[in-house]
């Protein structure tokens, strides 16, 4: 944190401050401090003009946003989607960046308003200037909504065509957490159970590639998991959750190791 703000006071503009904004956010997500990480990503996209600067013009953003995805994805095929042009504009996708690191904490804070308003933000974005990786993570936002809502068929279209614009975009960083989302609340309610097992183990692989530990742990022990779920050896399951509490605690990721705990 006292790199960040060295670095902070350094930098002769905002645009050259974002790169140092977005690792302090994730340095304060992962001390699980959300409200300051969430309040920082609000202030920066605001002083960027990215947001509207009052609460009833982001409520009103939002509705406009939301009109159009719907109507944008009902009229469009995803053949058609996957065929948007990649984003160019660097300054552009840094701003998703923030966008989607924005939407974690809001999530996280019980902001569910700015949760929606960051994603639909994001999605008519790419929509309109084009898909960078980040158009994934938002997309796969839209269709945990969507299994929210109970529009399941909505759910399962979003999350495969998220993945292929992860998969296109090559957004490896990104790529594990969001397999994992749509694996663990959308496919696992209507996939074949071997097809969710590899999606598990994908998810671990493409986490340990991308050095992202604690989703790539977080995706291997919810595979563990759902293996005895569906009937697999209990001692088996066992030996192979007690390496990954090994491990867990060896990195000491905190919030993986509670959720083995409680399971």
């Amino acid at each position: 944190m006292a790199v960040g703000q060295t670095l902070l006071s350094r930098a002769k503009s905002l645009e050259d401050k974002l790169p140092t904004y977005l690792a302090i956010c994730r340095a304060l997500g992962r001390r699980e401090q959300h409200k300051e990480a969430y309040d920082m990503g609000f202030d920066v996209l605001r002083t960027l003009g990215a947001i509207p600067k009052s609460s009833i013009g982001m409520k009103i953003r939002l509705v406009k946003d939301f009109i159009y995805v719907k109507r944008f994805f009902s009229k469009q095929s995803d053949t058609n989607i996957l065929a948007t042009p990649l984003l160019e504009d660097k300054r552009l996708e840094t701003i998703l960046e923030l966008f989607a690191t924005v939407s974690i904490h809001s999530y996280y804070c019980g902001a569910l308003l700015d949760y929606l308003f960051t994603i639909f933000r994001e999605i008519v974005i790419s929509l309109t200037k084009g898909l960078s990786r980040f158009s994934g993570v938002a997309i796969t936002g839209y269709s945990l909504m969507c299994a929210a809502s109970d529009d399941m068929k909505g759910a399962h279209r979003f999350s495969h065509l998220a993945q292929e614009i992860l998969d296109m975009t090559k957004a490896r960083e990104q790529a594990c957490f969001q397999l994992f989302l749509a694996t663990t609340y959308i496919r696992a309610w209507r996939d074949p159970p071997n097809e969710i097992l590899d999606l598990y183990e994908r998810a671990h692989k493409l986490g340990m590639q991308s050095a992202d530990f604690e989703n790539a742990l977080l995706s291997q022990l919810s595979g563990f998991l759902y293996a005895m779920a569906i009937g697999h050896s209990l001692a088996d399951v066992e030996m192979r959750c007690s390496s990954v509490m090994k491990k867990l605690r060896l990195y000491n990721i905190k919030y993986v190791l509670a959720f083995a705990e409680e399971n």
